[in-house]
């Protein structure tokens, strides 16, 4: 039995990662290994009897039996009938198996873990040689595969294990299938149910998919014995076992084991409800928080997510990609992204934007951005070709230099879709450089090999994020577009605008310029009505006051306080400024200039004028017939 002496004990460990060679045979991507002797903890006295139906690596029953005289009697299972079968193969096992279980080979090596993962063998020992090889060599645990290249050459020591666990076995009830069996014939008032069941809305490749919440809660409010039951934040379970009269909700932000795989990429830590039928407040409760809060984990009594507490937890990177097609996509090397599982690697890619941390709360909103900007722009060809390099601390990035107005009028589209949301677009420290990654690199090393080079064709664009990959269309070119509201970043910059020399203003650093003028072509072709021009104008004046209007230099670095607008408005008639007539409907804008540089760059005619940075939608204008 575990009571308040051995929780006692426990609180006085060294803070450290349980590491899974103490507490299990095998990894699971999954696992509780690292929160298994807490766990264990916080079982309630009288307990004789246990019950895990979702075993994974089994971290909590194999420490729960830890130390014990007599084995418990227990009740097993597993959906996957990999781990049913290697537990049924354990618990026959006879000291003679164990010698030449530990006599094959133990050593990872990638040709011998695709050899062994190939392999169909057909006796007892075989197979549970295979088993653990795969499991402890393959990428995350997944048991896929894919070999994990930070494990070449190492020596496992899964024989070892095996035998030092397996009589943990003697008393136990082995099945393979759904949960529910188990824990009807398990169940007494004696009985423990240890349950770490798939979390709804993650994507560790653990059947989350499949798990059907109401069934397991309505299995849960039946159990006569207690229970300890660990589970994300997402889904609908949440929400019915903290309004459910007679469980304890808690909440601890343990380290994520499988954070940097794509399914599951984001933040260091998550936060995980440990749900009970006992009385969280028993007297050894705060020995129990202690131990969680010893080794920095945040403990608490949770509440229900509102959208604020979202805006406080990491979702993970969102990136958006443009993927390269035909033939320029086999010239690229296969992808060798560091943490990240081979089958969950981009395929070959010009990355538009990445976001590294947003909250949970600004996914939906960028993902709902970048839609709308992919429908805004037309397809297009990129053209790739020349080597670039980023260096980091860790690796360096090789990668081929990107061209074409394309990719930069998606970018830009998306950057404001963004701000219309609240959000800035994550940038290099030189800006928003498109590029094709090669390949990732020895840290501050060069590329020798091969520079990919051709034009691809865009035609969708894909937002990966830890919930998975959306893809969204461009729009097509031929399509007729009607004219919608134009959303401005006014910019000042050598474009179509013009400085206008005005009264005082170099005493007051102020300058006064056309903005857009109705009815004329612009240098990119384009040509605006008053009314396109008038929208626009109430169009940023209104984003202006929200502070999502800005002002910057060349659509990238923000100016900030370094000006101010004092004037915006369209011409309501004719007239002429410092001998330039302005034709009624022109936007035009004035501003006081605070930064000194940059007034003398304005006096030394680096900056002529303003543009307009935005996304719209043409409409073809056929030039009337001759008469």
């Amino acid at each position: 039995m575990f009571g308040p002496g051995l929780i006692e004990d426990l609180a006085l460990e060294a803070a450290h990662e349980v590491q899974i060679a103490k507490v299990a045979i095998w990894g699971s991507p999954a696992g509780k290994a690292r929160l298994a002797k807490r766990l264990v903890a916080m079982i309630p006295e009288g307990v004789t009897k246990y019950c895990e139906p979702f075993f994974g690596a089994g971290s909590v029953f194999w420490t729960f039996c830890e130390g014990r005289d007599v084995t418990p009697e227990a009740w097993l299972n597993d959906y996957a009938t990999d781990i049913a079968e290697a537990l049924k193969i354990l618990k026959g096992m006879r000291p003679s198996d164990f010698a030449r279980l530990k006599a094959m080979d133990w050593t990872g090596r990638k040709t011998t873990f695709h050899k062994v993962y190939d392999s169909r063998p057909t006796t007892a020992l075989a197979k549970l040689h295979r088993f653990l090889y795969v499991a402890r060599f393959s990428y995350g645990s997944m048991r896929k595969r894919s070999f994990d290249p930070g494990s070449e050459g190492k020596t496992g020591k899964m024989a070892e294990r095996a035998e030092r666990f397996a009589p943990r076995l003697a008393n136990a009830h082995l099945y393979q299938g759904d949960y529910e069996r188990v824990m009807v014939d398990a169940d007494s008032r004696e009985t423990f149910h240890f349950l770490d069941p798939p979390y709804a809305g993650y994507n560790a490749a653990v059947h989350e998919s499949e798990f059907d919440e109401e069934r397991f809660f309505a299995r849960l409010k039946a159990l006569k014995g207690k229970f300890v039951l660990t589970y994300g934040i997402r889904g609908k379970l949440p929400a019915m076992v903290k309004g459910h009269e007679g469980f304890s909700v808690r909440t601890i932000t343990p380290p994520r084991s499988i954070r940097t795989m794509r399914g599951v990429a984001g933040p260091k830590v998550l936060p995980t409800l440990v749900v009970t039928n006992f009385d969280a407040t028993f007297k050894a409760a705060a020995a129990v928080d202690e131990i969680f809060r010893s080794e920095g984990y945040e403990v608490g009594v949770w509440t229900e997510k509102t959208d604020a507490d979202l805006d406080k937890v990491e979702a993970g990177s969102v990136c958006a990609i443009i993927p390269i097609r035909g033939a320029l996509k086999g010239q690229f090397p296969r992808s060798n992204e560091p943490d990240v599982a081979p089958g969950d690697r981009m395929p070959p890619h010009v990355t538009v934007l990445f976001q590294s941390d947003p909250k949970a709360a600004e996914v939906p909103k960028i993902k709902a951005a970048i839609e709308r900007a992919a429908a805004n722009v037309q397809q297009f060809e990129v053209q790739i070709g020349g080597l670039g390099h980023f260096h980091g601390d860790e690796h360096s990035v090789a990668y081929a230099k990107v061209a074409g107005d394309g990719v930069q009028a998606l970018r830009r589209a998306i950057e404001l879709e963004l701000q219309s949301e609240g959000i800035e677009a994550e940038t290099h420290k030189d800006g928003f450089t498109p590029h094709a990654t090669i390949q990732y690199i020895e840290a501050g090393s060069e590329w020798d090999g091969a520079v990919p080079s051709g034009t691809s064709v865009v035609k969708t664009i894909e937002v990966w994020t830890s919930e998975g990959r959306t893809v969204y269309s461009l729009s097509a070119p031929a399509a007729k577009r009607d004219r919608v509201e134009i959303k401005i970043d006014t910019i000042v910059n050598g474009a179509d605008g013009v400085v206008l020399p005005c009264a005082k203003a170099a005493d007051e650093q102020y300058v006064l310029g056309i903005v857009l003028k109705p009815e004329e072509t612009d240098t990119q072709g384009d040509i605006y009505d008053e009314d396109a021009i008038r929208k626009a104008a109430f169009g940023y004046m209104a984003s202006f006051s929200n502070g999502s209007g800005r002002l910057g230099l060349q659509h990238k670095m923000r100016l900030h306080e370094q000006v101010v607008l004092v004037e915006s408005y369209l011409a309501p008639v004719d007239f002429t400024v410092g001998g330039r007539e302005i034709k009624k409907g022109t936007w035009l804008m004035g501003w006081l200039v605070k930064s000194e540089k940059l007034w003398q760059e304005i006096k030394a005619g680096k900056w002529t004028g303003f543009s307009i940075g935005g996304t719209a939608r043409k409409t073809p204008v056929k030039e009337a017939p001759d008469a």
